[in-house]
């Protein structure tokens, strides 16, 4: 999966993560990531189920 690379926060601990809900309706998560290469869609990552809906502001 590719998110937009603003989407990628990183902890205090340097650790990245986004957030994400599962369900358009569900809280939104924080939900930790391993990000990988850059595409055209954005920076693909690790971590995240299909389905997740991405929430740019919290």
């Amino acid at each position: 999966m590719a998110v937009a690379p603003e989407a990628i926060q990183t902890d205090e601990h340097g650790q990245p993560y986004v957030f994400y809900r599962p369900a358009p309706d569900a809280p939104v998560s924080r939900v930790p990531v391993t990000p990988g290469r850059s595409v055209v869609q954005g920076v693909e990552v690790q971590g995240l189920q299909a389905g997740y809906v991405q929430v740019f502001s919290r």
